[in-house]
């Protein structure tokens, strides 16, 4: 009786390892497409997805709160095309980004620009509308060249940012005001009626390019090289010059940190007042100063300096003239 019970325990034992090993031998991680939408700040919104399927089948999701997403494409047909529909630092975006397979499919204003190039057309919108399969394996076969000559024609702004080796679509992308991501806070890229247009937002200059001729272009933005050192505040405009009487809205970056949150102070008791938001109300004519100071670490504070000039209406100039000297 005791042989048997042995031999029914080792038949269970063997039988176990049996099953277990079946189990192993078919468990696998689904395919998914995944990465961050982000314009700098991330995108606060929903992702889309389409296979090249006819009809294209279609997935969405809810950005998380650091932008990042993921799809599982089981059953799905590559390539896809994403979009990012939502809101970033109080302005309205839709991106839209491709992946040739399963993996990292970042969207950002660079993967919209990409994707743009090689689709010979910004009209992206009616492309995603229906995404003819043909289509759908031209901007395939286009996508990765087109990838390299962007990161050509950036060269001298990415080297700026520590970001020259990084692959704004494929790499792992995280929405940390460093880098890549610092390097998109600063300058506004956009897509439009056959023109891409490239902003340095620390100094308000702007290049157009037409999209046929950008590939071989060179964007140098950022004239003056800044030191970017984590926990550093930049505040934008850089130069900023008001009116008296009108509004200036200030928007401040927390280099390399997540907390974004910053006090707003006007210096001078005569200098006007300025919302938690960043928007400065100036009272006078004359040069004023603003301060942001890091909410998670207030030893960081930045300083700019405003010109407030006259209003530009000659008249008006004149009878306002007249109350300060009354006053």
């Amino acid at each position: 009786m005791r042989r048997r019970s042995g031999a029914w325990l080792f038949l269970a034992m063997a039988l176990g390892m049996m099953v277990a090993g079946c189990g192993a031998g078919v468990v696998s991680s689904a395919p998914t497409v995944s990465g961050v939408a982000a314009a700098g700040a991330p995108l606060s919104g929903t992702v889309y997805l389409k296979d090249s399927s006819n009809p294209a089948h279609e997935l969405s999701a809810p950005a998380a709160a650091d932008g990042s997403f993921s799809f599982n494409v089981s059953g799905l047909t590559p390539p896809f095309l994403l979009k990012a529909a939502g809101n970033a630092n109080g302005s309205d975006y839709a991106y839209y980004s491709f992946a040739a397979a399963a993996g990292v499919a970042n969207v950002n204003p660079l993967s919209h620009l990409a994707v743009a190039e090689a689709n010979s057309s910004d009209d992206l919108a009616s492309l995603y509308a229906a995404p003819d399969p043909a289509r759908m394996q031209s901007i395939r076969s286009a996508l990765d060249n087109v990838v390299g000559s962007l990161r050509t024609v950036f060269r001298p702004t990415l080297v700026r940012f520590g970001a020259d080796g990084v692959n704004f679509i494929t790499d792992g992308y995280a929405a940390n005001h460093k880098g890549l991501d610092l390097m998109l806070d600063l300058i506004a890229i956009s897509v439009s009626n056959g023109e891409v247009t490239v902003t340095d937002r620390t100094t308000d200059t702007t290049k157009q390019t037409p999209l046929s001729a950008f590939l071989t272009d060179t964007v140098d933005m950022i004239p003056t090289a800044q030191t970017m050192i984590a926990g550093s505040l930049l505040v934008l405009p850089l130069a900023p010059s008001v009116v008296v009487n009108g509004t200036m809205d200030f928007s401040a970056i927390v280099v390399g940190t997540a907390d974004q949150r910053v006090n707003w102070h006007v210096v001078e008791p005569d200098g006007g007042s300025i919302t938690s938001a960043g928007g400065y109300t100036p009272a006078n004519i004359g040069t004023y100063h603003i301060e942001a100071t890091s909410v998670s670490d207030p030893t960081k504070s930045v300083t700019i300096a405003v010109v407030v000039t006259r209003l530009l209406c000659p008249r008006a100039d004149e009878e306002f003239g007249k109350l300060q000297a009354e006053d």
